[in-house]
């Protein structure tokens, strides 16, 4: 390895991606082969970001005499950013050809053609993939967004139950926190959609997995609130407010705007 390019693989290491970018620039142009330091330079201007740097990035990747999966991917991430959701969409079907059997460029794939507004195809695929937790949440995301509540609520049930029966969640934070993040879409998805007995639950529950989180308590509150426990949706509400920060307390008071909650609205902007 010569000095410009173990010079620009320390720069990156030590994120200065300027100089980095300096000494790759003097590398190719002696070494014009080379195109592992082409997928590096590639690398460092998708990090740059900016639209001359993205453009950069795009030819250094169009010269590699074979593309393989990763080549792929960083085409798709440029594309995408430069606006080009189709050419994205696109490069990602060809990552997912070269290595079908990543889940991470599966998801991806997934939410660039829901992004591309392909959603039956990405629910075709669903459906034809492994049974996973993920794959249930992807699913249950779908849902949720074409305004299928019930269906959303299904496949975040089912992606919950398939959770615990592959993974310890109590004996590990991460998973513990995945669990936590796909209750609470749960949770909402029922405060939304009309099940606010289900969504009482799934945010007391959420409550003691994350004890200290007073969005999960406002949301109780709003619960209640749909029930027609006014008393004590305002009682919860107002514990929670108490207690919180000024974006947090703004981002609760913003909830309150759903007509559904305009008594409770009314109850605690008056106290």
């Amino acid at each position: 390895m010569n000095r410009e390019l173990q010079l620009a693989e320390a720069f990156v290491r030590a994120g200065e991606l300027a100089d980095a970018l300096d000494m790759l620039n003097q590398h190719i142009e002696a070494n014009p082969g080379d195109e592992d330091a082409r997928r590096l330079r590639a690398a460092v201007c998708l990090r740059l970001a900016d639209g001359d740097h993205l453009w950069a990035a795009l030819a250094d990747l169009d010269v590699l005499t074979s593309e393989n999966a990763d080549d792929a991917v960083q085409r798709s991430i440029i594309l995408q950013r430069l606006g080009d959701v189709p050419g994205a969409l696109v490069a990602m079907s060809r990552a997912r050809d070269l290595r079908s059997d990543d889940d991470r460029i599966t998801a991806r794939y997934l939410e660039l053609l829901a992004l591309a507004g392909q959603r039956t195809a990405a629910r075709d695929l669903l459906t034809a993939l492994p049974r996973s937790w993920r794959w249930l949440e992807m699913a249950g995301d779908l849902a949720r967004d074409d305004g299928d509540f019930s269906g959303a609520v299904a496949h975040y049930t089912a992606a919950l139950d398939e959770m615990g029966r592959r993974m310890d969640t109590a004996g590990d934070a991460f998973v513990a926190g995945l669990r936590v993040a796909l209750l609470a879409k749960r949770a909402a998805v029922c405060l939304a959609g009309e099940l606010p007995a289900q969504a009482e639950l799934d945010y007391l529950l959420l409550e003691i997995l994350a004890p200290g989180d007073l969005t999960f308590v406002f949301y109780r509150g709003l619960a209640l609130a749909l029930r027609g426990e006014l008393d004590d949706a305002c009682a919860t509400c107002r514990a929670a407010l108490k207690d919180a920060g000024a974006a947090m307390r703004a981002a609760m008071l913003e909830a309150l705007a759903d007509d559904r909650l305009a008594s409770l609205r009314a109850a605690l902007l008056s106290a």
